[in-house]
């Protein structure tokens, strides 16, 4: 738990409190244009500063990131790695546009157009410290919605007047097909055996969702005339957004249960999500208020605990991607792009109950001993420690612990949960004790 206890914040805090106990009932933050130099709540920051132009459509695998820069219309795809001080770069020379880069480990595959009437797609891949890129095929038809697992690329080929499915191994540089069938299959998604991808349903919108072990050729059918899409797979865990008509839902089918749970459903705009392991990340905003404008928030799910904790620092959040501990999303919060869609890169690492405790009670906040003195404001960030050493009770549903302590924080993550701290606006510190005061 040692680094919650230095977390720093460099935003401006609002608030409100309310009641003549010290108790923070609001707060919000209004975040900095990010610079190198700048300090970021739980490692929020910036994943490339030297591209000026739009960036979006990330991917993310351990350390690694992808991401296009450019804009709405044109872009190349660039790298970075996030435990390494060097700058980004680009994967390739190519003149054409490139687009949707993912990533598994180190092997990066995009698409690339060429022509305008109609535009031709074609895949590429490359591994981060081989030449390359190489096709995925040497085919003359188009190639889309493709995805990545291992040494498994995977992706919508038209070579047959519909679109199927191939695959192409890199290791034994082979290619087949997986899927082939009458009508079109598209969007697929793989992990390990697994394949699973979306046809169109008997209605206008509507899809079937599928599933297929490339191995055994077991093939199940996942959803039935849906308005939905495959947003990811993750340990057997197939992630689907849902239009079910009042509300917008994300669900998880469970490849070995065969169980299907709903774990999000609210009128809100998804932006998109994303899975791996025990956590889901999302993308969503009240309303959709424009094509030119997103001012989504991003969501992280811990299927485990079942909680659900807000990146309250992101701005826009178009197709969220999660590996691990770590997140990426475009956000918009610099304002460089005009088309307001994208914008810089930004990344978070977390842990688990690190993560809740300072996003449940951030920011951490005392009042000065001179609250007149201007020079001095009326409050300061303190970290989560001290504020439970300080701390008279931790309010929760139901009832009050006296003299919580971090585990008991940690056991009570409850949304309407709150620490009380002693004292008054008028005499903040008249009952805190001289060792806490001295940390002050």
């Amino acid at each position: 738990m040692s680094s919650i206890y230095n977390i720093l914040l460099n935003h401006r805090i609002c608030l409100a409190i309310i009641a003549p106990i010290f108790l923070l009932l609001a707060m919000c933050f209004s975040a900095a244009v990010a610079n190198a130099s700048d300090e970021w709540i739980y490692g929020d920051s910036p994943v490339a500063y030297d591209l000026t132009p739009c960036e979006g459509t990330p991917d993310i695998s351990g350390t690694n990131v992808v991401w296009v820069s450019g804009n709405l219309n044109f872009g190349h795809v660039y790298y970075k790695n996030l435990s390494s001080p060097a700058s980004e770069q680009r994967l390739s020379e190519s003149s054409n546009n490139e687009t949707q880069p993912v990533i598994s480990g180190n092997l990066v595959v995009w698409e690339e157009t060429y022509g305008t009437t109609p535009p031709y797609f074609k895949v590429y891949y490359k591994y981060l410290d081989d030449p390359g890129p190489l096709p995925v095929s040497d085919s003359p038809f188009s190639q889309r919605g493709h995805d990545v697992s291992g040494n498994k690329i995977v992706w919508s080929d038209s070579r047959n007047g519909n679109d199927d499915i191939y695959m192409f191994d890199t290791t034994t540089q082979q290619e087949t097909a997986v899927v082939q069938k009458a009508g079109n299959q598209r969007a697929p998604k793989i992990e390990g055996d697994w394949l699973i991808w979306s046809e169109p349903g008997y209605q206008s919108g509507r899809s079937n969702i599928y599933a297929k072990n490339i191995v055994t050729g077991e093939e199940r059918q996942i959803l039935i005339n849906t308005v939905a899409s495959i947003a990811g797979i993750s340990d057997g865990q197939i992630l689907l957004l849902i239009d079910a008509g009042q509300n917008n839902e994300i669900r998880i089918y469970d490849l070995t249960t065969q169980v299907t749970q709903t774990i999000y459903s609210k009128p809100d705009v998804l932006l998109g999500a994303d899975i791996d392991g025990d956590k889901v990340i999302w993308s969503s905003m009240p309303e959709w208020v424009g094509v030119d404008v997103t001012p989504g928030k991003v969501y992280v799910h811990d299927l485990s605990k079942d909680i659900t904790l807000s990146i309250d620092t992101s701005v826009g959040g178009l197709s969220p991607r999660i590996s691990s501990n770590r997140i990426v999303w475009p956000d918009a919060r610099s304002q460089n792009c005009e088309q307001g869609r994208y914008g810089d890169i930004y990344s978070t690492e977390f842990g688990d109950l690190e993560y809740a405790l300072a996003m449940k009670y951030r920011p951490e906040l005392f009042f000065r001993h001179d609250i007149n003195r201007d020079d001095r404001n009326d409050f300061e960030p303190r970290t989560v420690n001290l504020m439970v050493d300080g701390a008279e009770k931790l309010v929760i549903s139901g009832g009050e612990i006296i003299d919580p302590s971090i585990q008991d924080l940690i056991d009570n993550l409850g949304q309407d949960n709150y620490l009380d701290l002693p004292g008054s606006p008028g005499n903040a510190f008249h009952d805190y004790d001289d060792d806490y005061l001295a940390q002050l």
